[in-house]
């Protein structure tokens, strides 16, 4: 069900020893139920008052594709007991790893939100309607959105550690091992009023969560006008073999595996993930998603002016791979969107001018299936890796920092 958390052990009036189960042992902490998905709209909206538009953008539509694929059974939504603050999760089947789409505090309104099933009937699929309306008999149809008297709040800390306590205890039940969390930088958060201090800071570290690295997010519009299939000016073509992954064969796969974990070798791209995942963790993460492409996964090789087939191995040096994911258009007629998720190349191989035709290669694919953007995202802290996608050109629509933490720690 869609936001239960019932199937986790929790329940949506916990009797006072389960109370106690969750609680910290040295201080009350809030706690935190199951929102259904019918309830989200009501309270959705305040919540998202925190964060910049883009980001409120990208939670919205990471929702409506869960939905729209009929996989909202993969998002968990947590609401605070006085509907202070709101989580929204996506766990994905078979995978042990997830995803903090939303989490924060939730805007107080100056009156308690009705909860309407008709207003909401534009945007939630059939089969949720009559989760409404029993969400709203239940409730008396009214569901109160973060009014609570001043005195009562409880702080962003405190909120944020009993969320941080609950999701440690749905992901040991589900065995989840792994969580990532985007938020904004915090230069771009809001500031003013007592809820926003410490936003969104505050919320991660509370929550048990690690800083991986501030991440700008890039985007290349493809038209007419652009000629994807020459490289960068005065960087000249390489002798490569381009190597399509056969992501069946268990012996090539962990191939990629080495070779990614090689790239991995003095890298600047969100350096500290190296604690928490292995080359091949990442990897199956990026087999889980939706945007899955396999036949967009490629390897390079440096190979020899005067190599034979007898000597193919011997004459050839893999020295990166590119791993592409594609975002389908809303209909079968909408142009797909590409996303580099990993451009990776061995120390031995750096300097030489290999990431202008990585690139390059990225670009054919785009253009070969009429992908109408490539998108991609790099650490900030990553300057060789920033000025090969900058002489694309590449231009910024977005920061944001990245955050992770181990559950089994």
């Amino acid at each position: 069900m869609m936001g239960n958390a019932n199937q986790f052990g929790l329940q949506n009036n916990p009797p006072a020893d389960a109370d106690r189960a969750i609680r910290d042992k040295s201080e009350s902490l809030p706690l935190f139920r199951p929102l259904e998905l019918a309830e989200l709209p009501a309270v959705l909206p305040s919540a998202l008052e925190f964060v910049p538009p883009s980001r409120a953008v990208l939670v919205t539509d990471q929702i409506r594709s869960a939905i729209s694929r009929q996989a909202a059974e993969d998002l968990v939504l947590l609401v605070s007991e006085r509907c202070e603050a709101l989580a929204i999760v996506l766990i994905g089947e078979q995978t042990d790893m997830a995803t903090v789409l939303h989490a924060g505090p939730v805007r107080p309104t100056a009156s308690p939100s009705l909860f309407s099933v008709q207003a909401d009937k534009a945007e939630l699929p059939e089969a949720e309607l009559g989760k409404a309306e029993s969400a709203k008999a239940q409730r008396g149809g009214k569901l109160t959105v973060g009014k609570q008297p001043a005195e009562s709040r409880f702080s962003n800390s405190r909120l944020a550690r009993g969320l941080g306590r609950t999701l440690g205890q749905i992901c040991a039940d589900r065995g989840i091992e792994f969580l990532q969390w985007a938020t904004s930088w915090p230069e771009e958060s809001s500031a003013g009023d007592s809820l926003d201090k410490g936003w969104p800071g505050v919320w991660p570290e509370e929550m048990g969560f690690t800083k991986a690295g501030d991440l700008e997010y890039l985007a290349m519009d493809f038209d007419t006008s652009c000629d994807a299939m020459t490289p960068p000016e005065g960087v000249p073509r390489k002798q490569l073999e381009v190597r399509q992954v056969n992501v069946e064969d268990s012996m090539e796969m962990a191939e990629l595996s080495d070779l990614v974990q090689a790239t991995y070798r003095g890298s600047m791209d969100c350096p500290a993930l190296e604690q928490f995942r292995t080359a091949a963790q990442i990897i199956d993460g990026y087999q889980s998603v939706p945007t899955y492409a396999p036949d967009l996964w490629m390897t390079f090789h440096e190979t020899s002016a005067n190599r034979t087939s007898a000597n193919r191995d011997k004459d050839s040096f893999p020295i990166g791979c590119l791993l592409m994911a594609r975002h389908l258009g809303d209909t079968p007629s909408d142009p797909s969107v590409l996303e580099l998720v990993y451009m990776g190349v061995v120390p031995e191989a750096r300097g030489r001018g290999f990431s202008a035709d990585l690139l390059a290669v990225a670009q054919q694919c785009c253009r070969r299936e009429s992908a109408s953007r490539l998108i991609l995202a790099v650490d900030k802290n990553n300057g060789p890796a920033r000025d090969a996608y900058f002489r694309l050109p590449m231009k910024l629509v977005l920061r944001e920092t990245v955050w992770v933490r181990n559950t089994t720690r």
